[in-house]
């Protein structure tokens, strides 16, 4: 067995990115790659064609060589007497605030070297890492540099699993959720934490009234729905009155006068005062679901009893979350790319802005692209007013131009992305969906429901009496985002479209080409991306002017063009919006 023997393909993959060209690191990734090889070959089986460009890649830059420079030991025992002299130098060992050294698993860059030196201060540290930057593998840097207990914390659940296979034991990985939970059993049952809420539970829990008023109609579904959301704000936010929250502006909620919005959120409140007393009442069975327990724990002001905390994806943090760790007595390390913010409106909140620390860093350097797709990404970043620039990868050969075919097609709406669905399936390719193909699903039962019955159990149809309101509401400046999917609908039917998506693989090794939104595509990176045409939706004011995009907008776009490494493929529009 290697170092890299439990390591799927993709973080691989990311440590040879993130290597800057260790012939130590690389040397076991050929022998963990050549080992794969031979095993696969042995069962009958060819290498995967990923794999094998992997291996041929890096034995290039091995200098050509068949057999990997170093034994299969752990890259924690190397020594430089082990490495050439360049390396050697490189990871000469680093001296721990304790007064004990450690050799670093990797030689590092002069910006990693920058965030550890400002972590061994025992300060609170913000790290800034642009897309593609090697974050998670400089926090592993930051945790071999100092002795103590810490603890790696992200939302995303793919992130810590990731994570876990990078540290050694002296840090914990888990989600945010997942620290909640361990604390507070015992103290509420199995089922009513982990327990699901949704319209009809809050219905049988709970008296909701339809509204009516102002020729704005909701059903107590409706209601129930929209009540959810604005609980689910609370629980993400530091309020402990939930009358401080704002109810979200579902459908045509969004272009509602001020006194029906007012209407409207006093009796949603009422609701959600209702609600959050039965769900945090040990006796009720009202289920405290997911964000209500994280809620509940954070209001207890708990300490998580560890010598630093190393917080991922900051950018995407809530408010609640923030505050356990404001109050925390041992260092934080926020660390995240400010500009890829894209979840605000489910109430994210940018930590990276909010929180002040004594310490901050950068990391500017990208390993997942080449200079072309990094100036691209400058473009946007300069207009979201950055001053910093991303740094392609000299060692990965990217253009923008035209992909024979790319490996996935990100889109900004959903409609987008049924659209390249047909297109795919119209050109003989099987495509796979990011994340599943139940929101577009949902969508399109939406449209039956508001032709059978004049209402809609989905959100983006709330306050809508027919499918006729929705396609004169697309037309406006509100509806820009439901535009392409009504064209189609209106175009082939809600019928055609649905047996359109059964054709869809369930599996991305079983398709041609992955389709995604942005926000599901975070995270991710393929080869070769293509950009739908829907990102920039308006390109002029009425007097002729440049329109530019909100910053919300700017940050979507700059998380899409840098999923791609080798090629990137823009719409006529996104093109001439970034000057091209």
């Amino acid at each position: 067995m290697t170092a890299f023997s439990g390591m799927t393909l993709e973080q691989l993959e990311q440590e040879h990115q993130c290597c800057n060209g260790d012939e130590a690191v690389l040397a076991g990734l050929h022998r963990e790659l050549v080992d794969r090889k031979r095993r696969r070959e042995a069962g009958g089986k060819t290498e995967k064609p990923r794999a094998a460009h992997l291996r041929q890649v890096i034995s290039k830059e091995l200098g050509g060589h068949d057999k990997p420079t170093m034994n299969s030991s752990s890259r924690q025992q190397v020594r430089p007497s082990e490495l050439p002299a360049a390396a050697a130098k490189a990871t000469a060992a680093w001296p721990r605030r304790d007064g004990s050294s450690v050799l670093p698993k990797f030689s590092p860059t002069d910006e990693q070297m920058a965030a550890v030196s400002a972590f061994q201060t025992g300060e609170d540290v913000k790290i800034n890492a642009f897309a593609g930057s090697g974050k998670t593998s400089t926090l592993t840097l930051l945790a071999e540099a100092v002795a103590g207990s810490g603890l790696y914390v992200a939302f995303n659940r793919a992130c810590v699993k990731d994570a876990a296979g990078r540290f050694g034991n002296n840090v914990q990985c888990r989600t945010v959720h997942g620290v909640a939970y361990r604390a507070l059993q015992g103290h509420f049952r199995r089922d009513k934490m982990a327990g699901k809420l949704n319209p009809n539970i809050v219905l049988s829990h709970v008296p909701v009234e339809p509204f009516s008023s102002g020729g704005m109609k909701l059903t107590d579904s409706q209601m129930a729905s929209v009540a959810l959301a604005t609980l689910r704000r609370f629980a993400q936010s530091r309020h402990s009155d939930v009358r401080d929250i704002r109810v979200p502006r579902y459908g045509l909620l969004s272009s509602m006068p001020a006194h029906l919005e007012k209407e409207i959120t006093a009796a949603v409140h009422r609701v959600v005062e209702e609600m959050w007393q039965k769900m945090c009442d040990r006796t009720s069975s009202m289920p405290l679901g997911h964000d209500g327990y994280l809620k509940y724990w954070a209001m207890q002001r708990p300490t998580l009893g560890f010598d630093y905390i190393l917080l991922d994806e900051a950018q995407d943090t809530n408010d609640v979350v923030l505050g356990v760790l404001e109050h925390q007595k041992c260092q934080v390390v926020y660390v995240g790319d400010r500009h890829q913010q894209i979840y605000e409106w489910r109430g994210a909140i940018n930590a990276l802005d909010k929180v002040r620390t004594s310490k901050e860093c950068a990391l500017t350097q990208s390993f997942r692209f080449g200079p072309q797709i990094a100036e691209l990404a400058n473009i946007v970043l300069r207009r979201l007013g950055e001053r910093k620039a991303i740094r392609g990868n000299r060692s990965v050969s990217s253009d923008v131009g035209t992909a024979t075919w790319p490996d996935a097609i990100i889109a900004r709406s959903n409609g987008a992305v049924l659209q390249a669905v047909m297109a795919c399936l119209d050109g003989g390719r099987t495509p796979y969906v990011e994340g599943g193909t139940q929101e577009l699903k949902r969508l399109i039962r939406g449209v039956y429901e508001l032709r059978d019955q004049g209402f809609s159990t989905v959100p983006e149809f709330f306050g809508f009496n027919s499918w006729a309101e929705v396609v004169e509401y697309s037309e406006t400046e509100y509806g820009q985002e439901l535009a392409t999917f009504v064209r189609l609908v209106e175009a082939y039917g809600p019928g055609p479209l649905w047996h359109l998506l059964k054709r869809v693989s369930d599996q991305p090794e079983d398709a041609d080409v992955t389709i995604s939104t942005t926000h599901k595509a975070k995270g991710r990176e393929w080869s070769a991306v293509r950009l739908e045409d829907d990102f920039v939706l308006t390109e002029e004011d009425e007097d002729g002017s440049p329109r530019e995009l909100p910053a919300e907008e700017m940050r979507i776009l700059y998380v899409a063009l840098t999923r791609a490494k080798t090629h990137l493929q823009l719409g006529d529009q996104t093109s001439r919006f970034l000057g091209l």
